[in-house]
């Protein structure tokens, strides 16, 4: 009997090519580099499953943005003091929402629709087993330096497969 795969990235090395390999999203179908370097293996003996966006709903779409909207002031609210005492600062909650909102709004929409995604698929496969391979990745490479690196860090496949096993 074959066993369940799920597939969190475009990422060869996650794939069992004799197994059900059941794709978290669009996003791991392999790209044109990969097809290339699958010339030995036979796709259409591959067994795949692809799961659906969860935000293809519109309704859903806009309740996760409010949830997420009522998230990130809950965060701010969480934190804003703290802050100013770590930088050793007496600012208010407006000013660290200048300071630090871009960024952790880019984070928790990340993080929640990778927790959507994963939520979702299992919550559609109760009642089946996956597996899923572990690459042997080093975290300290994927921790960003700043914003804008944290934004290139999100679209690499093995960020968001570390990510998807977390």
């Amino acid at each position: 009997m074959k066993k369940n795969f799920l597939i969190t990235a475009d990422l060869i090395d996650v794939w069992e090519f004799d197994e059900n390999n059941f794709l978290l999203g669009k996003w791991c179908d392999f790209d044109v580099s990969n097809k290339e370097k699958l010339k030995n293996k036979i796709l259409k003996k591959i067994s795949i499953i692809k799961n659906s966006d969860h935000w293809e709903n519109g309704e859903k779409k806009v309740k996760d943005y409010e949830y997420v909207k009522n998230i990130l002031e809950y965060l701010l609210e969480l934190i804003y003091e703290k802050l100013s005492i770590i930088y050793y600062v007496n600012e208010n909650k407006e000013y660290w929402r200048i300071i630090v909102f871009s960024w952790l709004s880019e984070y928790t929409a990340t993080i929640f629709c990778r927790w959507e995604n994963i939520r979702i698929f299992f919550e559609k496969n109760n009642t089946e087993k996956f597996y899923s391979n572990f690459i042997l990745l080093n975290d300290l490479d994927y921790i960003s330096k700043n914003h804008a690196d944290f934004t290139d860090i999100t679209q690499e496949d093995e960020w968001n497969h570390l990510i998807f096993l977390r």
